[in-house]
């Protein structure tokens, strides 16, 4: 009697622990599979190189995200998922530096699929409103 009490007593504060710790929901497989690099490119007519960047800051995921077609137009944006219900991704942002004067300050938005280490769907920034696809790969 008295082990099923003890027993009963670990499991009741790994419970509360769980639910009190933002921490330990972060390693949840799901969530935990997103932190690091995915490397890869952003198309909008050409291919550009791209690189987003996850990170588990406590207990909430952040994002920073880079691409450069060229010397003339390059951005880096940066954010949190707002959403994720595997395997469907979403992000929220600004840019913080764009080629493109004005548009540092702008939101931008992801939605992307996960598909193990395969990521891809679209890239929307606010001040043209116009899909970029992504295409990317996590680095190991």
């Amino acid at each position: 009697m008295r082990h099923g009490l003890s027993t009963r007593l670990t499991v009741m504060a790994t419970l509360i622990g769980l639910i009190l710790c933002p921490a330990a929901i972060a390693q949840d497989p799901a969530r935990a599979m997103l932190v690091g690099r995915w490397e890869g490119t952003a198309t909008f007519g050409e291919s550009s190189p791209a690189v987003l960047v996850f990170s588990d800051e406590g207990g909430s995921l952040k994002w920073t995200y880079s691409f450069k077609y060229d010397v003339v137009l390059w951005g880096d944006a940066a954010g949190t998922v707002t959403s994720f219900s595997p395997p469907t991704l979403q992000l929220a942002g600004a840019w913080t530096k764009h080629a493109v004067p004005g548009a540092a300050g702008t939101g931008v938005k992801f939605t992307l699929k996960v598909d193990g280490d395969r990521m891809t769907g679209t890239e929307v920034a606010d001040m043209n409103n116009t899909p970029v696809a992504m295409s990317l790969t996590r680095k190991k």
